[in-house]
């Protein structure tokens, strides 16, 4: 039987309000407002209760149209827990083990370590300590280059840390353990979300954003933070290729039916998904690591931090172990939580890129739950927007600098990277622009310091980057990308 799930106040839902607090979802709306978040659903699930969704603000700001229980919003890095179930029910059919290498299933497997080639598990990737650097790999999707394209170049990617060592965050390890996955059960990665999560879960509105997002009229639109301040739209990115890291999209209903199968260990209203043996293997700790940047309070040192086998962030608040994942993508914040000892979680989705809205909604929500820390969280997770806040300010060329004296048109020509493939530099009104990779993705780049320019790529999380030209006597041969990458020119 699907369950039934209702958009209403959960001032009149929650046992655990307090009477002398202010209504939760008077908190929400404050915050909503103070974050500016045009949208946003927030879904408690408790113990013995039904799913409940609770609905804030707009899909679109042009329209007023209102967001609902129905309404699709992008799960961005939440995916990666469904990525997680995958390989929990991989291990159910016997399909892979928990600690068989990746390459026993999935020979065309490589990265730039052989030892880490011969014996990175699933849960190497899913808890991001295969050695990949921190966020790697992400532009080769962005430049147009396809699956097998991207697998040929992921062994050119030198390791940050020693295999094991460290964790460090990389949607590139999830694209290879959604792959490693899919070649275990001879399925495509999405094929098995499908069949093995959604589909017995009855969650009919959740899929590939690709596809969701642009078939129907109830989408909550991405919309970003300009650094003057204004809200305004912004570009999806939906991760055609990288799927496993980040391309799904869901709804206040469907996420309900899935923290629900979380709670209960791995049942659906249509049976089990996966096993109390697996369920328990996923959450289980299997690095330490000190918080990031993107680990907001009340996750602290204090509150430890490790990632478990399936990828989930795991801390404890108030003595209780609390699971957390959190996802951003350009016009989208999002974040799941399951205290399992209480049999509680919450989903919140929300459309504004780089918020903590959803972090200062569930640390709100942790408290009431579990008891207040002792320490003014909300000002905590403020005082973390703000740095937030100045990653999108453009940065400031260094003093006393003078730019380039070469004319634009030095600039202008075909250059070529083994990595990063075929790019061009084009000059159009009086400006030259990056036409990059298989997609020419079009950035834009501004004279910064000599022969230096800042490129700024189209999509609101690709961050901006120095371009270090190359040049003699009058004559441009070449640039450095990224500090590391070298290209030389074909042609002018």
């Amino acid at each position: 039987m699907k369950p039934f799930v209702l958009c209403f106040s959960l001032m009149t839902a929650c046992a655990w309000l307090r009477a002398e607090e202010v209504p939760i979802d008077t908190f929400i709306e404050s915050k909503l407002k103070e974050y500016q978040v045009p949208g946003a659903v927030v879904v408690i699930v408790e113990e013995g209760v039904a799913p409940r969704v609770h609905c804030f603000g707009v899909t679109d700001l042009s329209t007023g149209q209102k967001v609902n229980a129905d309404t699709r919003f992008q799960l961005a890095s939440v995916t990666k827990t469904f990525t997680g179930v995958l390989f929990g029910v991989a291990m159910d059919e016997k399909e892979i083990k928990l600690e068989q290498p990746v390459k026993e299933v999935f020979p065309q497997f490589q990265l730039h370590d052989a030892y880490a080639t011969k014996w990175a598990t699933e849960p190497d990737l899913l808890s991001h300590r295969s050695g990949l650097p921190a966020f790697e790999g992400g532009l080769l999707e962005m430049l147009g280059f396809n699956a097998h394209e991207i697998l040929q170049k992921i062994p050119d990617i030198k390791p940050k840390t020693s295999f094991r060592d460290h964790s460090a965050y990389s949607n590139i390890g999830y694209f290879l353990a959604g792959e490693g996955t899919a070649r275990a059960a001879r399925l495509p990665w999405f094929t098995l979300v499908k069949t093995r999560i959604l589909t017995p879960l009855f969650m009919n509105d959740t899929g590939l954003a690709a596809d969701i997002m642009t078939t129907s009229a109830n989408v909550a639109k991405p919309y970003a933070k300009t650094p003057e301040g204004t809200i305004v739209p912004t570009e999806p990115n939906y991760q055609p290729v990288l799927q496993p890291a980040g391309a799904l999209a869901s709804t206040g209903n469907d996420m309900g039916k899935y923290l629900q199968m979380w709670l209960d260990e791995g049942r659906g209203p249509g049976g089990e998904v996966i096993s109390r043996k697996s369920h328990e293997e996923l959450l289980t700790p299997l690095i330490a690591e000190d918080p990031g940047f993107a680990e907001l309070p009340p996750i602290s040192k204090r509150s430890g931090f490790d990632y478990t086998n399936g990828g989930w962030g795991e801390y404890h608040f108030q003595n209780h172990r609390v699971f957390e994942k959190g996802g951003a993508l350009e016009g989208y914040r999002t974040v799941v939580v399951l205290v399992p000892d209480k049999k509680w979680g919450v989903a919140i989705l929300s459309n504004r890129n780089l918020s903590v809205f959803p972090e200062a909604v569930r640390a709100e929500l942790l408290e009431r739950l579990l008891g207040r820390s002792g320490e003014d969280l909300q000002k905590l997770i403020q005082k973390r927007s703000l740095k937030i806040d100045k990653m999108i300010l453009p940065p400031v060329p260094p003093a006393g600098s003078v730019a380039t004296k070469l004319p634009l048109s030095a600039f202008v020509g075909e250059y070529d990277n083994a990595h990063y493939g075929h790019w061009k530099v084009v000059e159009k009104d009086g400006a030259l622009f990056f036409e990059a990779g298989p997609a020419k993705l079009v950035g834009q780049l501004t004279p910064w310091a000599g022969d230096d320019f800042l490129v700024t790529w189209p999509l609101a999380n690709a961050g901006k980057a120095i371009v270090e030209f190359q040049a003699k006597d009058g004559r441009v041969n070449g640039f450095t990308f990224d500090e590391k990458h070298e290209f030389r020119c074909g042609s002018h």
